[in-house]
């Protein structure tokens, strides 16, 4: 979930950053973003905070396509304005 989630209504911000998310599962083989964090309090404060933006993207093969990364990067920000908008 967004890290707005719940402070708002739905927004197509709010499925860009699942999209982003999603993007990384995939290439990650299914692997669950933040699984190691078990505290669902924890995973809500690391997603308000775009370091862990980096973490991720440092998780994902060398060999990952720059389009993807690209993807992943531009919806997955914290902040809803900053993410990418679908079609661009």
């Amino acid at each position: 979930m967004a890290p707005e989630w719940g402070l708002s209504k739905n927004t197509k911000l709010m499925d860009n950053y699942a999209f982003g998310l999603l993007v990384w599962q995939t290439v990650m083989d299914g692997d669950v973003p933040f699984a190691e964090i078990k505290d669902s309090d924890a995973i809500d404060q690391i997603k308000h905070n775009d370091k862990e933006l980096a973490t991720l993207m440092d998780c994902l093969p060398q060999d990952t396509p720059n389009t993807f990364r690209s993807v992943i990067a531009g919806n997955s920000l914290r902040a809803p304005g900053a993410r990418r908008a679908q079609g661009r």
